[in-house]
């Protein structure tokens, strides 16, 4: 469902954005861009669940644990959090008028705040610290632990095979007098075994890369958007919005 409302928000932004701003195909008013600037923020929790998806596959590949004992401990905190985070972050958004329309991309979030900030040198702008606390962050955090849990489940995945392919190599090479017992078909099967446990290794490795990167791809390039918007890099406007298109695409 939170994956529903986070892909909806990107697909409707360029549309419900202040009319007033002058952007292409923009319809909306100020409101609306509130209302979406809640919408993409709660819609943050995708990122929450994909990071406790992670916790499951190294709970249950490298620490051993059944489903049951995840559920009892682990499960209520983890629909918790990451409901309840996004929640209650959306909500102060929204009653403190913090969402608006950004000066980079077509995008309602964290806006100029307080408003007038970015040309009044003596206002300090909370826009970005507002923003690593609601957003960026949990997402850093979260993309840690990605490629640290699944980089042990690579590990643990590999190991495992490896030692069970020791098994079947002492198996293959026991002396003549019990060997001979053995018949050639157990020995193909054993082989087989080995081979299949090889490209499970490859295909594990391959997985874990893939999702740390798809996760990683997500995110990083808004959390560098966002912080080219800020007094930090003399605030990038829209004025000079094509100096970071390749970011805004």
């Amino acid at each position: 469902f939170m994956d529903l409302i986070n892909t909806t928000m990107w697909l409707v932004q360029p549309f419900l954005l202040p009319a007033s701003g002058g952007r292409v195909w923009s319809f909306g008013n100020d409101q609306s861009c509130q209302a979406m600037g809640f919408f993409t923020q709660l819609g943050s929790s995708v990122t929450l669940y994909n990071t406790y998806l992670a916790l499951y596959f190294w709970l249950t590949i490298v620490r051993g644990m059944t489903d049951k004992a995840i559920s009892k401990r682990f499960e209520l905190l983890t629909h918790g959090a990451s409901l309840i985070y996004p929640l209650a972050t959306a909500s102060l958004g929204a009653a403190f008028g913090i969402f608006g329309e950004s000066s980079l991309g077509m995008l309602c979030w964290i806006s100029e705040f307080p408003k007038g900030c970015y040309d009044s040198p003596g206002i300090f702008c909370l826009n970005q610290p507002i923003g690593w606390v609601f957003t960026g962050a949990p997402y850093l955090g979260a993309l840690i632990f990605m490629a640290v849990a699944n980089t042990m489940v690579y590990f643990k995945v590999k190991n495992t095979l490896r030692a069970s392919d020791k098994r079947a190599h002492r198996f293959t090479t026991m002396p003549a007098n019990v060997s001979s017992s053995v018949s050639a078909s157990s020995l193909d099967t054993v082989t087989a075994h080995s081979t299949a446990k090889e490209r499970r290794i490859r295909d594990v490795r391959t997985q874990s890369f893939l999702y740390v990167a798809a996760s990683i791809n997500t995110v990083v390039w808004m959390i560098a958007l966002r912080m080219k918007e800020g007094p930090a890099f003399g605030v990038i406007g829209r004025e000079e919005e094509s100096s970071v298109y390749w970011l805004v695409v």
